[in-house]
């Protein structure tokens, strides 16, 4: 159930990318379908999105327009990792 308040939250903050895997039941609640493979690939996006955006708008408000960019690729799983560290609009390192 936690997550999907979660979810919901996310929806009423205006994540829009959630909204293709938001239903309504026949008792009017709403719920959301998240079973197929493609499902857990959009949920990833939206949360990503909302951190990104926050990320973005912190770093632009700064007067510190300063940053450091570390990426790491996991050879064996062949994935990449990227790191961002930024001064934020208070001035604390933020990642």
């Amino acid at each position: 159930m936690k997550f999907h308040s979660l979810l919901l939250l996310q929806v009423f903050n205006g994540v829009t990318s959630l909204k293709k895997l938001q239903t309504q039941s026949q008792s009017g609640t709403e719920s959301f379908i998240y079973t197929h493979s493609q499902s857990l690939d959009d949920m990833y996006s939206a949360l990503n999105n909302v951190v990104q955006d926050e990320m973005q708008a912190d770093f632009q408000a700064s007067p510190f327009p300063f940053f450091a960019l570390e990426a790491d690729e996991a050879t064996d799983a062949g994935n990449i990792s990227i790191y961002i560290r930024y001064l934020s609009s208070l001035g604390e390192v933020t990642s």
